[in-house]
């Protein structure tokens, strides 16, 4: 996962998964938990809520000495709380699909697992395919990629209206709630 991380763009979080890949306390928070995969996620996540509820201030520095302080809590926390991705980088793969589905019509929007609604909002985001764009450039996010090719530059020239937006989750947020808006923040 450190690569992943890496790749990702999160120095922080490969730099951790690195250094605590063989630590006892990390290997009893997350020895039986399925998918390998998650389990990082879900505690580098759990240590960001902790610390964004003021349980802990500034925990990376010393994250084996919290780990220890709340193994309780953190295991809790990686048994019961599912990865609330909001990972909207996936749009960028997904915008010439969508521009080609379009082809001049209205869509409706269904989307499973919409990352905490972010995802369901792809039409606001600014995109950036080499030199071609497309969307708001003046949007507060910009979405870019490397890539082989691209998209032709006379799709990214269309528009699309979206008529009507759904996300289906099976555990939704209320990002209404303290919690809910502290979960989402713990998973960026």
């Amino acid at each position: 996962m450190a690569d992943d991380f890496e790749q990702g763009g999160s120095k922080l979080y490969a730099s951790l998964a690195r250094s605590l890949a063989d630590d006892p306390v990390v290997a009893g928070l997350v020895d039986h938990h399925e998918p390998r995969w998650e389990a990082p996620l879900r505690l580098f996540g759990g240590v960001h809520y902790l610390e964004l509820s003021g349980m802990v201030q500034h925990p990376w520095a010393k994250l084996r000495g919290v780990l220890e302080a709340n193994r309780d809590w953190l295991a809790r926390f990686l048994a019961e709380q599912p990865i609330q991705t909001n990972e909207v980088q996936r749009c960028w793969g997904l915008l010439p699909a969508f521009l080609t589905v379009a082809d001049g019509r209205s869509l409706d929007l269904v989307e499973l697992g919409p990352s905490g609604g972010l995802n369901l909002y792809w039409d606001r985001y600014a995109y950036r395919y080499g030199e071609e764009r497309w969307g708001d450039r003046s949007a507060g996010l910009e979405l870019s990629g490397r890539m082989e090719g691209g998209p032709p530059a006379d799709l990214l020239r269309k528009e699309v209206e979206v008529r009507r937006r759904i996300g289906i989750d099976r555990r939704p947020v209320d990002v209404m709630t303290d919690h809910g808006a502290r979960l989402l923040e713990a998973f960026v």
